[in-house]
């Protein structure tokens, strides 16, 4: 299976996970009728304004078509076309979509042919109407009566509220067919639907009949090949069987009064987009990014602008201070706040985490990683430009007493369920394998909602092919999170991440840092505090005292023990990231941890780093690996 497989296979996992889209402004109506048509340059608008339909040209080619996409949300992303298969051309315009005589939704030339059509039976003639739903559902009906609808039509995209199955006693199939490409949304080779077999599961097929990849059977909630979709994901999902009208349809729901997720990393910061639920054969522009992706780009920032709206990098508008240089925080001119990382001239090793940002962070997007909107390199100057998250930083809660007051207990489950999403998404969920290597407490930014963004890629590293770990003469990272076999042999892999997860954990459990833990006076790591809690069957005394006992006592044990599970001292014995989500999502069986023996205020490793100061922490800049 090549690499062009595997797009098309990490497809279907973000089909489950996630959903996108976008918007244009044109004169709306609200329903076609036989007397009221839709002409070019209107749009047909759902009843709340958050789907609208319209003719468009993809990629601005010389071909026209009439497709549906979200209004609020730009640059245009079709998520449905009618005429797919039968473009209009310049000598076809002006058209019209109307309501014919036999009461049927027509697309007309100029010259009254007929270029697509609903074509169903209908014995209402004319007084058949055509609206767009809210969910993006285009509907033919007369009176209360549905004649027609594009949901029993799917293009490439799957919408909430639609359904992919098939009817056996109709032989009905409902399907995602790929595009041709950006500029062609005619059918391509590639399909997603549901097998005729018991249990039902989904498949991908490439050239409508051999089977490209398989999801495993689905199991209540959700399709046993897919361990990354937990409960909170699966909800979304249901699989229905009725034998009566001969059908197996799973059903995509989604709560549009709560549907933050829906949009929120839905687009990169440059004019590559992703669009996690669309299927196209020409899958790194339209699902995925490429590899060769050039960091110019993305957008640029004019340096004078920035110094404009950060106030000539005052100390007022100064967020925090690291190794690499200083962040500003900044108010664009249309009103968005952001935060700008300003590259210090006087670091050696700035330069290179610089690029190794710039270009990593650009080709991630998800819920939980921060999100880079551009950058600014004007001579000695290197700038990048995030999202501003409003509450800073994890550690200014977590680490402070009266900020770990603010943190209740199902925000801090919250936290570490994001902060775990967020290490599956780029080890396992991306195009990438990125292991981050510097996963902590001072990286884990929080918006106003307190939900967390993993930041600050500039030490992390890509995995390519099959590669599992690697070495490295030059161990960088932080001191009470680096892993065993990475702080003292430079060994890095998913693993380490996962470690580093591990103290993360505990430490939003317990509100003490590891690397400074202290248990009356006596040489203990906050690691060896937990085992030795855990081990006594006391693990509820390591949850902090600030939550005054309003925890939950099931969930505080849970997190403990996968904690415990993420720090043993040898790789294989950890769990991965996929495991860790499922453990934490789950009340099930897990195994026992083994007693830690290596920690980092005993090792001989404090007393060959090299470290500089970053905050109250100490990072390790250069050590000889064995």
């Amino acid at each position: 299976m090549n690499a062009s497989d595997n797009r098309f296979i990490a497809l279907f996992y973000r089909i489950i996970l996630f959903c996108s889209f976008s918007s244009k402004c044109c004169s709306a109506i609200f329903n076609i009728t036989s007397s009221q048509a839709l002409s070019q340059g209107q749009t047909l608008v759902s009843f709340n304004q958050v789907f609208e339909l319209g003719f468009f040209s993809p990629n601005n080619s010389a071909n026209k078509y009439v497709g549906i996409w979200y209004k609020q949300i730009s640059p245009l992303a079709v998520v449905w076309v009618a005429n797919r298969d039968n473009p209009l051309t310049v000598a076809d315009s002006p058209p019209r979509l109307t309501i014919g005589s036999n009461g049927n939704l027509e697309l007309l030339d100029r010259n009254n042919n007929s270029v697509w059509s609903t074509n169903v039976q209908i014995q209402s003639n004319n007084s058949s109407v055509a609206i767009l739903s809210d969910y993006g559902n285009l509907i033919l009906k007369y009176g209360t009566q549905y004649l027609w609808e594009s949901f029993k039509h799917p293009g490439n995209t799957f919408l909430p509220g639609a359904e992919l199955g098939f009817n056996v006693k109709t032989g009905e199939s409902f399907v995602l067919t790929s595009w041709k490409s950006n500029s062609d949304p005619s059918v391509g080779k590639f399909t997603v639907g549901i097998s005729k077999v018991k249990p039902p599961q989904a498949v991908i097929w490439i050239n409508g009949s051999t089977p490209l990849w398989r999801s495993g059977p689905w199991a209540k909630t959700k399709f046993t090949g897919i361990p990354d979709m937990d409960t909170s994901y699966g909800s979304f999902f249901n699989m229905v069987e009725d034998t009566e009208e001969g059908t197996i349809l799973l059903q995509y729901n989604w709560d549009y009064n709560n549907s933050d997720m829906m949009v929120e990393n839905l687009f990169i910061t440059s004019k590559e987009r992703i669009d996690m639920m669309q299927l196209s054969d020409n899958s790194r522009d339209t699902l995925q990014f490429s590899k060769q992706h050039d960091p110019s780009e993305l957008p640029s920032f004019d340096f004078g602008t920035i110094l404009h709206v950060t106030n000539n990098f005052s100390s007022t508008n100064k967020l925090g201070q690291g190794g690499f240089g200083s962040v500003y925080k900044g108010k664009l001119p249309d009103g968005r706040e952001i935060a700008v990382k300003r590259l210090s001239s006087s670091s050696g090793q700035g330069t290179e985490e610089f690029k190794n940002e710039l270009i990593l962070i650009s080709k991630l997007q998800h819920r939980n990683l921060v999100r880079l909107l551009g950058c600014c390199i004007e001579k000695e100057e290197k700038l990048l430009v995030y999202e501003f998250m409003q509450n800073k930083s994890l550690d200014n809660f977590i680490f402070d007493p009266r900020g770990r007051e603010q943190l209740n207990w199902g925000t801090r489950v919250n936290i570490i369920l994001g902060v775990a999403r967020g290490l599956l998404y780029l080890h396992r969920d991306s195009s990438l394998r990125v292991i981050h290597r510097d996963l902590k407490a001072s990286n884990i930014l929080l918006d106003e909602k307190m939900n967390p963004k993993i930041s600050d890629f500039g030490l992390a590293r890509i995995f390519e092919g099959t590669l599992d770990l690697a070495n490295t003469r030059r161990v960088v990272g932080t001191l009470g999170y680096m892993s065993p076999e990475y702080a003292m042999g430079g060994v890095f892999s998913e693993k380490s991440d996962v470690f580093s997860f591990g103290v993360l954990i505990l430490e939003i459990v317990s509100g003490k840092k590891n690397s400074n833990f202290h248990y009356y006076e006596k040489p203990l790591s906050l690691i060896a505090h937990a085992w030795q809690l855990w081990s006594d069957n006391r693990g509820l005394e390591f949850v902090d005292d600030a939550l005054g006992g309003s925890c939950s006592a099931s969930e505080a044990i849970r997190c403990v023990h996968v904690g415990l599970l993420c720090v043993q001292d040898h790789t294989t014995d950890r769990p991965s990231m996929a495991d860790v989500v499922f453990m934490l999502s789950n009340e099930t069986n897990r195994p026992q941890p083994i007693q830690p023996i290596f920690t980092l205020q005993s090792s001989p490793i404090s007393q060959k780093a090299a470290t500089t100061s970053s905050g109250n922490e100490a990072t390790i800049s250069m050590i000889e690996g064995r």
